[in-house]
């Protein structure tokens, strides 16, 4: 959790947090999307992560040219029972991460399902295709996933290794996608309503706060 003990009275920061769900089947590089997220070189520190009715929470804390920021990944679970609760999960989130791996025949089935399960396009999202595409099946659901980044609005990367998964910046891509438009209402940065309609809130600090161990 994120506190404010032990804060430095002298200097003014503010800091936005916001929310990351990370959906997929099992296997379809969920973790490691958090995992690449967490070893960002902005990363301040972060929790442990947590697991509770059968979703697994990481909260992080960065620094990204003195904005700090706070993202809460939520993993969404693979079973298909947790469905119906989907929604709920896509609404309180700024950015949505539909993973699939291009090996998994049933991946992209599953990631419209997932998207269906959303019951409304999500704000702000990305399609992250794991794995090599080496063979005419996993060219097709490589062409297929693509096709359902346009169809829904979302950014699209595609990343054939764990390693270049972490080159890719993810961090970045999170925050651009929930940052990038937020609206110029003539609002001072430490104001809630600057942040209106991103899924995101600001909040007026006092020193730098920091992610409980």
């Amino acid at each position: 959790m994120v506190d404010a003990a032990g804060l430095d009275a002298g200097s003014q920061t503010s800091t936005v947090t916001f929310q990351v769900l990370v959906a997929g089947a099992a296997g379809a590089g969920k973790s490691s999307v958090i995992r690449a997220a967490l070893n960002d070189i902005a990363l301040v520190r972060a929790d442990t992560d947590e697991e509770a009715d059968g979703l697994r929470l990481q909260r992080a804390l960065y620094d990204l040219g003195g904005q700090l920021i706070v993202i809460e990944f939520v993993e969404f679970p693979a079973d298909e029972r947790y469905l119906p609760v989907l929604a709920s999960f896509g609404a309180g989130s700024a950015c949505t991460v539909f993973a699939a791996h291009l090996a998994d025949p049933s991946g992209v089935s599953d990631l419209e399902a997932r998207a269906a399960a959303l019951a409304g396009r999500p704000p702000h999202g990305v399609v992250i295709a794991c794995g090599a595409a080496g063979g005419p099946s996993e060219r097709s659901r490589l062409a297929q996933l693509q096709d359902l980044a346009v169809r829904c609005s979302l950014e699209f990367t595609r990343c054939e290794s764990l390693e270049q998964l972490e080159r890719t910046r993810l961090l970045r891509i999170f925050c651009d996608l929930v940052l990038r438009d937020t609206p110029d209402r003539g609002l001072a940065p430490s104001d809630p309503l600057h942040l209106l309609g991103t899924g995101a809130t600001r909040c007026p600090n006092i020193g730098s706060p920091t992610v409980a161990t």
